[in-house]
């Protein structure tokens, strides 16, 4: 379900600002089977928005997109976080898109996903639409454990010239697509 969206400096490639899409609903941490030291436990819940319908949280989202197009507000890059972006419906992703689409059209996506680079190959058809979209993907499930040497190894990673964003435990990997 889609919650929110904000700008945000922390999700792309170094200096680039994002246009943040935040949902919730995560399967893993439906089934008791989160990642270790989830970030997000509260975005777990497919309807985490009780007191709101998607289709306010959208309504809402178009209105923002406006306000930031018309107060020449620029974008570098769309990141998708959550809960998990790969979980959602390819209904909820698709107005997504087509919101985002109508203001600021073109820009890369940021897929953020718990899921691993091979569990994303065998959820292909499911996330078909992230493979059209995406142009990188940080992939991999946080494990608290694993954190304390992340930021360090990240330092060595750069695409198109840019530092990537930080990993949050060393066995997440950070992909360009296309």
């Amino acid at each position: 379900m889609f919650v929110r969206s904000e700008s945000n400096f922390a999700d792309g490639l170094e200096g680039m600002i994002c246009l943040r899409g935040v949902f919730s609903g995560c399967l893993k941490g439906a089934r008791n089977e989160p990642c270790e030291g989830c970030h997000n436990p509260e975005l777990w819940d497919f309807s985490y928005c009780e007191l709101k319908e998607e289709a306010e949280a959208f309504s809402e989202f178009e209105r923002q997109l406006e306000l930031w197009k018309k107060s020449g507000c620029r974008f570098d890059a769309i990141s998708l976080v959550g809960g998990e972006p790969l979980d959602q419906s390819e209904k909820t992703m698709r107005l997504f898109f087509e919101k985002t689409d109508l203001f600021f059209p073109g820009l890369p996506v940021i897929l953020y996903t718990g899921y691993t680079a091979g569990e994303i190959i065998s959820l292909r058809k499911k996330a078909a639409l992230f493979w059209e979209r995406a142009t990188y993907i940080k992939c991999g499930p946080f494990i608290q454990r694993l954190s304390s040497k992340a930021d360090a190894d990240a330092e060595r990673y750069r695409y198109d010239g840019r530092k990537i964003p930080a990993l949050a435990s060393v066995n997440q990997e950070f992909f360009k697509i296309r």
